[in-house]
């Protein structure tokens, strides 16, 4: 019987420079799972994961799908989450104000990637 986890989305998300955008998550502590180099069928990707989180990157040159594209991360304390990553964020990255309270229900701050990939993440609120 396998440990893997079920019911599990993982994002493949745009990147003009994959082995780029994991050195930046690795910057933030999270561990590279995997990178290909461009030269692999299809080009560039990379895995980068922090516990139960998992992002995948894949080399896309239209800026245009990275500015709008967006990824929610559902987290058990957000604060934690923020303290750790938010100093850590070099531009051309950005971070967002400390979380806020939304009146959707959710704790949440944003971080944007150097492509600007949009990392949303959030808590509920109880």
């Amino acid at each position: 019987m396998s440990s893997e986890p079920v019911n599990v989305a993982i994002p493949i998300l745009p990147s003009s420079d994959t082995a780029a955008a994991v050195a930046f998550w690795q910057g933030l502590g999270f561990e590279i799972g995997h990178v290909f180099g461009a030269e692999n069928e299809g080009g560039g990707y990379g895995i980068v994961r922090d516990g139960e989180v998992e992002f995948h990157f894949l080399d896309m040159a239209d800026s245009h799908v990275a500015q709008n594209t967006s990824c929610y991360i559902r987290v058990s304390d957000v604060d934690a989450w923020f303290d750790r990553l938010a100093p850590k964020v070099k531009a051309p990255a950005r971070v967002s104000e400390e979380p806020l309270d939304r009146e959707w229900g959710m704790r949440e701050f944003y971080i944007w990637d150097r492509d600007g990939v949009l990392f949303k993440f959030g808590q509920v609120l109880d």
